[in-house]
């Protein structure tokens, strides 16, 4: 069987390694046309970036029309990831930091998911940790093979073992709008969109409380200085009725803001603005995100307000 003599291998960044995962699909839908795991050509992942499309069964492309689509199955994540801190040297610096904030959205959007198993987050808080740590100190030492290999970890960490479907959360959601259409690259997407929406989504009455305490829970992993006043940890999510809810959401606010201050650090601040995006297209990505039908909606409204807040500050 030829197919048991073929394997992909990339040593790339994650929009190449989806796309290879993207040929895989349609070239068993079109060769094979059966379910099984052992019929798909098998992908050897040598990620040189820190975005993270070597653990998902989803691989993202931007189809004809420029709309962000995926195609999704459990065999398309990659067999063997391999991890070579040397490989990425020649990675331009603000992709590699860029994209160690898209790591970060990982971690912080897969937290918060109404799906997200207890076991798991643990571990995304820890990369959350590394990442604030690690991404200041590659920036001045980049070089440093040990760090780069530490950040690759903790960007591994940040979404793994994963099995969902669809966008991870809505900074992820909003990023899929504007690096599609507008020519964004993800990662650049993650250093505009993440704090507003970490920060929404402290605030909006719609968080579930146990979200809302995976949320705010971060800010006790989030070091100095992007946390001024680290505090002891409080009691694991889900432990307790008696919950602080006005606190909750200060915690939720802050995290929001330790992420601007990591990414201005990282030399990383940019706006809707300076990427190209005119004014008028903000309600066209608003009803993108919601459907046409919910324009002027609470929802639609809440969205609009986070483009403006990226627009031009």
């Amino acid at each position: 069987d030829v197919y048991k003599r073929q394997v992909s291998t990339q040593s790339t960044g994650g929009s190449p390694i989806d796309s290879a995962k993207a040929i895989c699909y349609f070239m068993h839908e079109q060769d094979k046309g059966n379910d099984h795991p052992d019929s798909f050509i098998p992908s050897i992942a040598i990620p040189t970036t820190l975005s993270l499309a070597e653990t998902t069964q989803v691989a993202g492309f931007t189809n004809e029309e420029r709309q962000k689509v995926a195609v999704v199955h459990p065999a398309l994540v990659p067999r063997i990831v391999i991890h070579d801190a040397e490989l990425t040297l020649l990675t331009p610096e603000r992709l590699w930091l860029s994209t160690g904030i898209r790591a970060l959205d990982h971690a912080i959007e897969f937290l918060y998911r109404f799906d997200t198993h207890p076991l798991l987050r643990h571990q995304a808080l820890g990369s959350i940790r590394e990442l604030f740590t690690f991404l200041p100190i590659s920036m001045k030492n980049p070089n440093d093979i040990n760090v780069r290999q530490r950040l690759q970890l903790a960007a591994f960490t940040s979404l793994w073992p994963e099995c969902r479907t669809g966008a991870l959360g809505l900074s992820h959601s909003f990023g899929h709008k504007l690096g599609a259409t507008y020519g964004i690259p993800h990662g650049i997407t993650s250093c505009l969109m993440l704090a507003k929406v970490v920060q929404y989504t402290a605030q909006s009455k719609n968080t579930p409380i146990e979200q809302l305490s995976a949320l705010a829970d971060t800010l006790s992993f989030i070091p100095h200085p992007y946390n001024s006043s680290p505090s002891p940890l409080g009691p694991a999510v889900g432990s307790s009725n008696q919950l602080d809810i006005v606190k909750l959401r200060k915690d939720g606010e802050l995290v929001g803001q330790a992420i601007e201050k990591l990414v201005s650090d990282l030399g990383l601040h940019s706006t809707l603005k300076s990427e190209g995006v005119t004014h008028d297209q903000l309600d066209v990505i608003a009803s993108r995100m919601t459907g046409e039908d919910k324009k002027g909606t609470e929802q639609w409204n809440d969205f609009k307000n986070i483009l403006e807040s990226v627009y031009d500050q």
